[in-house]
């Protein structure tokens, strides 16, 4: 049996109490809210829940005909799993975001700087939330998230990178595959070529001079 005093005595057989078939008074000597609206809930500190997750809770309580307390115990621990949730989502996001930083930076070279401010620049241009490029990295990861961002951003009014001769100009934006591109493509050019070789030649110092600063872009760690 359960309850205090003779008159909040309830009768308990082996099987438990049947949720539907148990009048209502019954419940009410356990403490069990006459309602769904009649439960006080109490939310730790600092945290807060919409109303209609608030109402929903409440709902179920009284389906379950929980007492006050056993619903504020419940809804406790699930607060408490919730945030050990969102915790260790955010953990594993700046781990993620950590990884593909460093790895953007050995792509990007000297020019990591400016392709981020690129990338930061299309986001607030194109009106993106912070939750939905959230979304973007736990779905395609934080590199993907941050090079697609540069190359809007890039698109988005950046200075082209290309000179008046039609050849890619070195500045702030090259990144090392560019600059591998350009200089396969200086290769192809067989009077540039001959001009890197030949000391008499009157391009040489040019020659070497762009052979130099490609390379410097190429292989940042040897700088």
């Amino acid at each position: 049996m359960l309850g205090g005093g003779v008159d909040g005595l309830v009768r308990v057989g082996p099987s438990g109490l049947d949720l539907n078939s148990t009048a209502p008074e019954t419940f009410a000597k356990l403490g069990v809210p006459a309602s769904a609206a009649d439960y006080n809930l109490e939310l730790p500190a600092g945290q807060q829940l919409n109303e209609s997750a608030v109402d929903w809770a409440r709902g179920q309580f009284a389906e379950a005909k929980l007492t006050n307390q056993q619903a504020n115990k419940l809804l406790s621990n699930f607060i408490d799993f919730e945030n050990q949730q969102v915790q260790a989502r955010n953990d594993a996001l700046d781990a993620n975001r950590a990884a593909g930083d460093q790895t953007l930076q050995r792509e990007w070279g000297a020019a990591y700087n400016t392709m981020v401010q690129q990338g930061r620049a299309a986001i607030r241009t194109l009106g993106m939330s912070d939750e939905a490029i959230t979304g973007m990295e736990q779905t395609i990861g934080y590199e993907a998230t941050m090079k697609w961002a540069a190359e809007i951003g890039g698109k988005l009014g950046e200075k082209a990178l290309v000179d008046t001769s039609g050849a890619e100009a070195l500045d702030a934006a090259m990144t090392p595959d560019r600059a591998k591109q350009q200089y396969e493509k200086k290769l192809e050019d067989a009077e540039w070529v001959k001009a890197l070789m030949d000391r008499r030649h009157p391009g040489h110092k040019a020659a070497i001079a762009e052979k130099a600063d490609l390379f410097a872009v190429m292989y940042p760690e040897a700088g």
